[in-house]
């Protein structure tokens, strides 16, 4: 929905170098929060995709 410019999204910093070259990317500013995430795998298993996402 965000490309085709009817929707937005608010992404972690970490994943914006995976979007789209068509998307516009604002960083917001001001106060900040921040939260600990994790992910689990299976390694064994080839994703580009996956792997592009945690690897930055």
């Amino acid at each position: 929905m965000v490309v085709a410019g009817i929707g937005v999204a608010i992404l972690s910093k970490s994943v914006t170098h995976i979007a789209p070259p068509e998307l516009m990317v604002t960083p917001l500013t001001g106060k900040s929060i921040s939260w600990r995430v994790g992910i689990a795998w299976d390694a064994s298993k080839e994703n580009l995709i996956r792997d592009n996402f945690i690897g930055g």
